[in-house]
């Protein structure tokens, strides 16, 4: 059977590099998070080498980080290192806490544009927003077009203002 490379998500090409494949918008937006991440922060984040970004054609090579995958490799893990992994984790998720939004309350992406949030389902960037209060009327808004439109005002008062804004990943928020 042969495979088209163009139509793999993420290989590793004749040079060791990975190839990481996506829409425009999010392929971009991870390249630049990467290298964000690398910037301010001793996380060990693969290095971006190359980056293309076209509507029909968009990736990311990188430079592959050496180990394995978690969950593989946990199972086989003595406790000792699954205890020195945790804790190895939880620096790296102090690392990303610690670093804040250029203005209170500011919710979007690390090159201060819009925020790709799969949480949302849509498949669109939304943002930024520059406030926490901003953010969650955009949650609610789309309940005026529901069948009960007066929902929108019981959930917006459940959705509290008082958040202090941090980076995170999409995938662990």
């Amino acid at each position: 059977m042969q495979f088209d490379r163009r139509t793999l998500r993420i290989h590793q090409d004749d040079s060791g590099a990975i190839r990481k494949r996506g829409s425009a918008f999010r392929t971009q937006g991870e390249a630049e998070a990467m290298i964000f991440v690398r910037k301010h922060t001793s996380i060990p984040v693969p290095k971006v080498v190359g980056l293309q970004v076209h509507e029909d054609d968009s990736w990311i090579l990188m430079e592959r980080v050496p180990g394995s995958r978690l969950d593989c490799a946990w199972p086989s893990m003595p406790e000792k290192i699954r205890i020195i992994t945790i804790t190895q984790l939880k620096t790296y998720f102090e690392q990303l806490r610690s670093i804040h939004p250029p203005k209170p309350g500011w919710i979007g992406s690390c090159r201060d544009g819009p925020a790709y949030d799969h949480r949302l389902n849509n498949g669109f960037p939304c943002g930024p927003f520059t406030s926490v209060s901003d953010f969650h009327d955009f949650l609610v808004a789309p309940l005026k077009e529901s069948p009960r439109p007066e929902l929108e005002a019981e959930y917006r008062k459940c959705l509290s203002d008082d958040y202090n804004i941090n980076f995170t990943h999409a995938d662990i928020s």
